[in-house]
């Protein structure tokens, strides 16, 4: 071995050999590997190992010895440094290069007894340093034979050992670098917002996991897959990197997007703004996008990073709180406008009514006071449906069956609907009752079905409706509570509605109809609320409508009534005492209760109740109250009555809804609420109800 020298050649050869296969990223072991191969064909008969330090440990272990036996590898790993039982052992911990001339003449016993087992004479090891002071390895050369090794030779292996520690070194960096790619990745995917960079050119240059899954207008997979034919049939992630907007958004969409973002390039300024997608689901997304300029070296924008949020559920809500607020000016107005147009109807009403019950009436009187008096009742219609928008109208809950609703409704309808539509229904054998007002449950499907029908603009066509049973689970839609539901829905193959239409068709007033009023829809809207039910409307363009209503199912067992209102042939006896501020309705209902047997007291404000009520407490035996009284609220003058007489019996009446006015009143305070607008048979039926104990 010492005759044996290599050359310059040899050395640069070695060097070539081994920084090409760095160059390439070739794996660390066999680049290892190949190093003590090409230092054993420079020096044959010797055998190269290569050792290198695992930090947690601190031991050496055997890297690469490609041409060293198994029982050998295993003896040489594992070594503790500081024991300084092996030439490689003692080169690590001195930081220099140990030559052993002939190990088998060592006076360790242990590196003795180690190369005579394995025929080892000599033995030169070299620590492998990463950088000046780290050393993390040796390199080592035994041969079978005693010597020392020449200069040349000493030359090379400090050559292989540095060729060795610029390959650890870059392995480490590489899988750092690697580590810390796979640790961004894992960051960005983990983020839920869509994040993306673009280059100067606004070409994708990285975007994350949330922004594949954003909803677009395009199938983007297969537009990528279009452009890039070869990716798809390997892939199943495919990624936007090298594209822009124009390939993955319509043209419209992708104009607005470059016009941002070239904004953002010309003036080094950050953009915000709101951005709506429609997915494939055809519903759309609405994303907060925040972009920033993309500066790395010189301070000048070389591309655009951002960042996407979806806001769609917070828009929903705010737009939920607006429609709430909405709601409830709309409810204080109309509630305003209600009592004083109830008012106003009862005077009508009850005395159109008292007038057409003269026997001896004239034919034309007759006929024009009926016509005052339907007049009358579909002004009543147009309040309450006002009422029903807000939810606060009136309600008379009853288990009720709804395919027989969908009967009578049908019935109804028979003679208006389009001779072109079409009317089919299906409705599960097993359907449960429902607890809701009969009279607002068929409005709402009259509603529904005309507006279906409508929907047909004389063209041939089916209205489908059907009614089934369902089960809502823990999610569902617009918060309703989990249980059983009866799902009613109404659907036609019209022509449909644009995003904008079906956005608004439930803003009161707001109607594609020429002679419409607007109510029709958010009258059932508000019909669906007052049942604790959810409505939903599904509809596209040449595709046709479908509404669809959950109502809560009641596990009552139905009994079938006969709905019809009993006729009341009934005169009673008594004092009752009406304190109304409006002289009409005053005037009216003394001449109804007169008509009926009754002695009337009268008084127009609280004030003047209270002094009636004082005087003659003993004599009345009922208070007809008005809710609105002058000077006093109708609560005010309650309590004042109690105080006088604590069993004094009272029937509220009003204009408002019974829900906002019961709310002053514990039950059992008041024995009837009557709601205004009222017909004689209608007061005279509250009076009785709240006298029958006495009858």
């Amino acid at each position: 071995m010492e005759e044996k020298g290599p050359s310059s050649q040899d050395v640069l050869r070695l060097q070539q050999a081994i920084v090409d296969r760095i160059a390439r990223q070739e794996n660390l072991s066999s680049i290892l590997d190949d190093l003590c191969r090409l230092v054993e064909e420079i020096l044959p008969g010797g055998f190269c190992s290569i050792l290198r330090l695992a930090p947690e440990d601190g031991v050496l272990f055997v890297r690469a010895a490609p041409s060293l036996s198994v029982d050998l590898k295993s003896e040489l790993d594992r070594l503790v440094p500081s024991a300084l039982t092996s030439g490689c052992a003692t080169a690590f911990t001195t930081g220099k290069m140990v030559i052993v001339e002939d190990a088998q003449a060592s006076a360790q016993a242990e590196m003795r007894e180690t190369a005579q087992r394995f025929g080892i004479r000599s033995c030169w090891s070299i620590p492998i340093r990463a950088g000046k002071s780290q050393i993390v390895g040796t390199f080592a050369l035994s041969t079978p034979v005693p010597g020392r090794p020449t200069a040349e030779q000493i030359l090379l292996l400090e050559v292989a050992a540095h060729l060795g520690a610029i390959a650890m070194v870059h392995s480490d960096a590489h899988a750092e670098l690697l580590r810390q790619k796979d640790l961004f990745r894992a960051i960005l995917d983990g983020i839920e917002d869509p994040i993306f960079v673009k280059d100067s050119k606004l070409r994708y240059m990285l975007a994350n996991s949330a922004f594949e899954r954003t909803p677009d207008p395009l199938p983007r997979k297969e537009r990528i897959v279009e452009l890039r034919p070869a990716q798809g049939a390997v892939d199943s992630h495919v990624d936007v990197i090298g594209l822009d907007d124009s390939d993955l958004y319509p043209a419209d969409l992708a104009a607005r997007l470059n016009k941002a973002d070239s904004e953002i390039l010309a003036t080094g300024r950050s953009r915000h703004y709101e951005e709506t997608f429609d997915n494939r689901l055809r519903d759309q997304r609405t994303f907060l996008i925040r972009k920033s300029p993309l500066k790395i070296n010189d301070g000048k924008p070389s591309g655009i990073i951002g960042i996407a949020r979806d806001i769609t559920d917070l828009r929903k809500a705010e737009e939920a709180v607006r429609q709430s607020q909405k709601l409830e000016s709309l409810g204080v107005l109309t509630g305003g406008i209600a009592h004083d147009f109830n008012n106003i109807l009862t005077a009508i009403l009850g005395n159109a009514d008292f007038a057409l019950s003269e026997p001896r009436i004239d034919p034309v009187a007759k006929s024009s006071l009926e016509v005052i008096r339907r007049a009358a009742r579909r002004a009543a219609e147009l309040t309450h449906q006002m009422l029903a928008y807000t939810g606060k109208s009136d309600t008379d809950k009853r288990l009720v069956y709804l395919p027989e609703l969908l009967d009578e409704v049908i019935e109804l309808l028979y003679s208006s609907m389009s001779k072109q539509a079409e009317l089919t229904t299906v409705v599960d054998d097993s359907l449960p009752g429902v607890r809701a007002d009969a009279a607002q449950i068929r409005q709402l499907m009259m509603n529904l079905v005309t507006n279906a029908s409508e929907a047909l603009n004389g063209s041939p066509g089916t209205v489908r409706v059907a009614m089934r049973v369902l089960e809502l689970p823990l999610s569902n839609v617009q918060n309703l509570a989990p249980g059983r539901y009866v799902r009613l829905s109404v659907q036609d193959d019209g022509q449909g509605m644009d995003v904008e239409t079906r956005s608004r068709i439930f803003d009161p007033f707001f109607t594609t109809k020429f002679s419409g009023r607007g109510l029709g829809l958010a009258a059932v809207q508000g019909i669906v609320r007052g049942h604790q039910g959810a409505i939903e409307v599904e509809s596209e363009i040449g595709r046709g409508t479908t509404f669809t209503v959950l109502l809560p199912a009641s596990r009552a067992k139905l009994a079938r009534v006969d709905p019809a209102e009993l006729q009341l042939d009934w005169s009673g006896c008594g004092t009752v005492l009406v304190i109304e501020d409006e002289l009409s309705i005053l005037s009216l209902n003394e001449r109804i209760l007169d008509g009926a047997g009754f002695k009337v007291l009268k008084a127009e404000d609280g004030r003047e109740g209270l002094e009636v009520f004082e005087a003659q407490r003993h004599r009345i035996d009922l208070v007809l109250l008005d809710w609105t009284t002058s000077h006093m609220s109708g609560r005010e003058v309650f309590l004042k009555l109690r105080e006088l007489q604590p069993d004094v019996r009272v029937v509220l009446t009003s204009g408002y809804p019974e829900a906002d006015t019961a709310r002053a009143f514990e039950p059992g305070e008041i024995v009837g609420f009557l709601k205004k607008p009222y017909t004689p048979s209608k007061l005279l039926s509250s009076v009785h109800k709240a006298l029958e104990v006495h009858v």
